[in-house]
């Protein structure tokens, strides 16, 4: 059995899983992470070098996303895109490491190595590796956040003004990682005040398990404490709601929490946005016309509120079921489960703080499952839940070692072991099987999701007009799934308005083969074809995309002024006559080249 007078042990088992993950990492920045439009990096990329040229008060984002992770890329960024975009991701896998230590020593701190040992393998090969190269904050925020929990459960049941203003700090920094803190500050306030309450009605000293924490658990320590958090956490975020209020009218200002969330899904999301622009000040629309819960309430029946719940909740228990970190998440609760019912008794003597550091981890845990929930038909996706993944197995270790503390040991290979440990070393060995498994196979390959949202990233920078990195996004995803027809189409056309009409060809000719059903991908083989001048096989692409799509209009209008090229006028009229029912003015153009 491990034990804390074994530190070798512990340092070369964490120099393993160092040397492990950034390998792991590596192979997944080379065969994964492709571009920055892969994973949702660009929009940080973003946000970082605006940092860099303007300086952190002089561009502090759309307020879709806050600026403590994008600050921290810009100190490295470099004016050559490319050699920025691969010095971020390094960063990336750098600065989770240096989270994953953190982590590391803090559970090695409040629990045993065993358990410990779970909870590092499970960090980094379940929650941190499939994010650990991409230039994205949540890494981050999963370490701020599971430090502020551990601060606040610590404040709960022994309230000291430092630890209060630790607490504090921290809670701001994963504030503006990621908008998601308020829900913890809200629940920590709420058990705190109704601590303090219970402690001036009850007494000092009744129901307490202990002198040491009843002396320091007084109504106005907590009261004190509960109000250092508020000021050091307003203190920590106030120059960036500051300027939200400046600019937006609020403080805090954020467009999911503030509009989204309150949408029924993310096509009515992005249209309020385009709409209103809405990332360059408070939307002038008439207030019914706003996302809020006011009007959320007003137009949605008891029904679909609950449906939308109902729904949110099935989403997440499904990617907890089918992902990796489901089973340890169930093993988890199980754990607790077993640790409640056999130490019923010892749970019924809990004294007020006991109970009070319990009650905040079920709200917290409710609230921010709750929210999740509610998000889904907006956006999800697993960085949501996982944040959830460590302070869960956390807190089910934590009850378990001191459940199991005074349990008869078990004899295993004449040692003395406790059912505790028993059950460590057992998630032990299969979280480790899993990362052997996850970092020799699923790090070299992409899921589908990941792929079409890499995709769909990469064609949002074709909208957008930034061909560059569309080009190199399309290509990403061409290396990720070959038979993805859509991302040949793009590519095609990227390669068509950059002027390589050799290569559009060969492009599309290769969405033809895997899709011969797209009407838009035989329009753009014609254009590239003709512009080579071979007219007569793009006269045939041309008639292939009008018999797939009669309703397209800019087949008709290529096919008109192709005939008209070849001298056959009645089937240039004829094509007119078809584009006139579609789009008359382009019909009008057409029959003016032809001369009616």
């Amino acid at each position: 059995m491990l034990s804390h007078k074994t530190p070798t042990v512990v340092l070369l088992f964490w120099i393993l899983v160092a040397g492990v993950y950034v390998w792991a990492a590596a192979r997944q920045k080379s065969h994964v992470n492709l571009s920055a439009a892969a994973g949702g990096q660009y929009p940080y990329l973003m946000y970082a070098k605006g940092i860099a040229q303007d300086g952190l008060t002089g561009h502090f984002g759309d307020r879709n996303r806050m600026p403590l992770y994008p600050a921290l890329v810009a100190m490295i960024h470099h004016p050559d895109w490319d050699t920025f975009v691969d010095r971020s991701a390094w960063f990336s896998v750098f600065s989770s490491l240096a989270v994953l230590n953190g982590l590391g020593l803090l559970f090695l701190r409040v629990l045993t190595p065993w358990p410990a040992a779970v909870l590092t393998l499970t960090a980094a090969f379940i929650v941190f590796i499939p994010n650990a190269s991409f230039v994205q904050p949540e890494l981050l925020y999963y370490g701020l956040f599971f430090v502020s929990l551990v601060m606040l459960c610590r404040l709960i049941r022994r309230p000291t003004p430092g630890l209060a203003a630790a607490a504090g700090f921290v809670l701001g920094l994963a504030y503006l990682t990621k908008a998601s803190a308020l829900p913890t500050i809200a629940a920590y306030v709420a058990v705190a005040l109704t601590q303090a309450v219970i402690r001036a009605v009850v007494g000092r000293n009744a129901g307490s398990g202990g002198p040491s924490e009843a002396a320091h658990a007084t109504p106005g320590r907590i009261g004190l404490c509960a109000a250092v958090v508020l000021v050091v956490f307003l203190a920590t975020v106030y120059p960036y709601i500051s300027n939200s209020r400046a600019k937006f009218g609020r403080y805090f200002y954020n467009v999911n929490s503030t509009f989204f969330m309150w949408c029924d899904n993310w096509a009515q999301a992005q249209a309020f946005a385009d709409r209103y622009h809405i990332s360059e000040g408070y939307p002038d629309a008439p207030p019914d016309q706003i996302p809020g819960p006011l009007n959320y309430w007003r137009t949605h029946d008891a029904g679909r509120i609950v449906g939308r719940l109902t729904y949110g909740l099935r989403t997440l228990a499904s990617m907890a079921y089918k992902g990796s970190y489901g089973k340890y998440l169930a093993a988890a609760i199980a754990l607790a489960a077993i640790v409640a019912i056999r130490n019923a008794q010892r749970i019924r003597r809990w004294n007020i703080e006991d109970l009070a550091v319990g009650v905040f981890c079920a709200l917290v845990l409710a609230a921010y499952t709750f929210v999740y929930a509610w998000y889904v038909p907006v956006a999800y996706g697993d960085r949501f839940i996982l944040s959830l993944v460590l302070p869960v197995m956390f807190g089910a270790f934590w009850l378990a070692e001191r459940g199991w503390a005074s349990d008869s040991p078990t004899q295993i290979f004449g040692r003395n072991i406790r059912p505790a440990d028993v059950a460590a070393g057992v998630l032990t060995l299969v979280v480790a099987v899993e990362a052997v498994v996850t970092t020799s196979t699923s790090l070299y390959k992409a899921s589908d999701t990941f792929v079409r949202f890499y995709f769909n990233e990469s064609y949002e920078r074709l909208r957008v007009g930034d061909l560059a990195e569309a080009e190199r996004g399309f290509v990403g995803v061409i290396r990720l799934d070959t038979s993805f027809a859509a991302a040949y189409r793009e590519l095609g056309a990227i390669y068509y308005k950059t002027g390589r009409f050799d290569e559009a060809v060969a492009t599309l000719n290769r969405a033809v083969a895997l899709d011969p059903t797209d009407a838009d991908t035989h329009n753009s083989l014609g254009s590239a074809l003709a512009q080579l001048g071979r007219i007569d096989a793009a006269i045939e692409s041309f008639e292939q995309a009008t018999a797939l799509a009669p309703e397209f209009a800019s087949p008709w209008y290529n096919l008109g002024a192709l005939y008209f090229r070849r001298g056959n006028i009645a089937k240039a009229r004829e094509a007119a006559q078809r584009l006139r029912a579609l789009e008359p003015e382009l019909a009008e153009q057409l029959l003016q080249q032809i001369g009616r």
